[in-house]
């Protein structure tokens, strides 16, 4: 055995010492070392697990909430406030407001979503729309809306002036005629020579015309010189004369009269449907034509889009010393598709049938001075007034009416609007201090309910 010389060289590799580490580093090696391990074993995971594109997805649709396809309802009437009338709509006071404008059934007019009224401005009476004051308004005729338009009357330097939207457009003839629809304006005025008229249409002059009708697609008119009609500039011939007789557009239809051999014609779309002793009742809609025709079997029936609907009976009509035998048929009302007419037997005095498309649904009222309540029929829905004062809407009882509301009932969409009416005008005191007692005491009733003390109601949809 080789004994260790202390002297001689150790070749042996002598292993250095593990220097001692601090405790704080020792801690963050292990956090260090924590971490590593987290993130390898999270990294794993996504690896080895499906992404959510790879899972079935459940979609759950949202509850559909239910969609009302009704149009807005508007409404005004004129409520008393510090003993002066106020208009009201949509619940918002509009402000004061002159109730004696040509009656009070011209006092509001709505038409979609404008409003019309008329304010007393020093003493004269201002247009009022959409709550901007278009200046002064004759009373003479009311004005007319379409479209977010409207056209009136003013009187300027005592000569009658068309003003449209605002704007004064030219001088009218003494007869006033002037008609708006939708975009579209009409008037007549004096021609150069004083002799004759011509019809200023959307700015263009035509001359020598004599009467018009326009609607928001076509225009017709009758020469003075010729008595012929033009309608969308072609000449459909002859004989119709100046003011009198029919001449009415309703979408792309035209209904007129024409004076031949001592007859009176009608022409529908310049068909000829029989002279006025035959046919003594017509109405027309945009795509709809009813009337009364005296048939083969010498009776009057009642004709809808050619359809027959039956006998209508006749009844006595005295005129002087004479008796005649007249169709039944007192009022006869369309809109769209749907008929409303009121029918008697006897004779005029007699009770007032009404029937809705051929049913009968109920009596008219009669007032004790023989005055009758109207008809009202706005496209699938009617109303009336029945013998007991009742309004009846669509066939069901909506509540009571005073006789002196009998003409307040008005209709938009399906809905129904009145107003109760207790105190009598004094027609022989014709002031705005006796007019306002009526608004004391009287309610405006919307769908068979009270919704404000007031006084004339309009309604109108959007």
């Amino acid at each position: 055995m080789q004994e260790n010389n202390p002297l001689q060289p150790n070749f042996q590799p002598e292993i250095p010492k593990k220097p001692n580490l601090p405790s704080w580093a020792s801690i963050l090696i292990v956090v260090i070392a924590v971490i590593v391990v987290g993130l390898v074993s999270y990294g794993a995971y996504r690896y080895f697990t499906p992404t959510p594109a790879e899972l079935p997805v459940i979609k759950e649709k949202p509850a559909k909430l239910p969609v009302s396809k009704e149009k807005r309802i508007h409404i005004a009437y004129f409520k008393l406030i510090n003993n002066k009338a106020h208009v009201i709509y949509d619940g918002k006071d509009m402000g004061e407001a002159d109730p004696m404008f040509r009656y009070p059934w011209h006092g509001i007019i709505l038409e979609k979503d404008h409003i019309f009224f008329t304010r007393k401005i020093n003493g004269i009476s201002h247009a009022i729309w959409d709550n901007k004051d278009l200046g002064e308004i004759s009373s003479n005729v009311p004005p007319k809306l379409s479209d977010g338009h409207i056209g009136f009357l003013r009187i300027v330097g005592n000569e009658p002036h068309f003003i449209y939207d605002g704007k004064d457009m030219g001088k009218l003839t003494p007869l006033w005629n002037f008609d708006i629809a939708g975009d579209h304006y009409a008037f007549m005025t004096p021609a150069e020579d004083k002799r004759t008229t011509n019809l200023i249409y959307d700015g263009k002059v035509i001359k020598d015309v004599i009467r018009f009708a326009i609607n928001e697609k076509h225009l017709a008119y009758v020469r003075k010189s010729d008595h012929h009609l033009i309608y969308d500039g072609k000449d459909l011939g002859g004989e119709v004369w100046g003011t009198a007789g029919k001449l009415i557009l309703a979408g792309d239809h035209i209904l007129f009269t024409k004076e031949v051999g001592g007859k009176t014609y009608i022409f529908y779309d310049n068909n000829n449907l029989g002279d006025t002793d035959t046919i003594p009742k017509v109405e027309i809609t945009e795509d709809h034509i009813t009337f009364l025709k005296k048939s083969t079997d010498r009776k009057w029936h009642l004709f809808h889009d050619g359809q027959d609907w039956g006998v209508i009976p006749s009844t006595k009509f005295v005129y002087g010393w004479r008796e005649y035998k007249v169709p039944g048929v007192d009022e006869l009302k369309v809109s769209g598709n749907h008929v409303l007419y009121t029918l008697v037997s006897q004779d005029f005095f007699s009770t007032h049938q009404v029937f809705y498309d051929g049913k009968y649904v109920g009596n008219l009222y009669s007032a004790p001075d023989g005055s009758l309540s109207d008809i009202y029929i706005l496209d699938n829905h009617y109303a009336f007034i029945n013998e007991n004062l009742e309004v009846i809407h669509d066939g069901k009882k909506i509540g009571k009416i005073t006789d002196l509301s009998k003409y307040s009932i008005q209709l938009a969409g399906n809905h129904i609007a009145y107003y109760l009416q207790h105190t009598k005008y004094p027609i022989f005191e014709p002031s705005l201090e006796t007019f306002l007692r009526i608004f004391e005491d009287a309610s405006v009733i919307y769908d068979g309910k009270e919704l404000d003390k007031g006084f004339y109601v309009k309604i109108a949809e959007e």
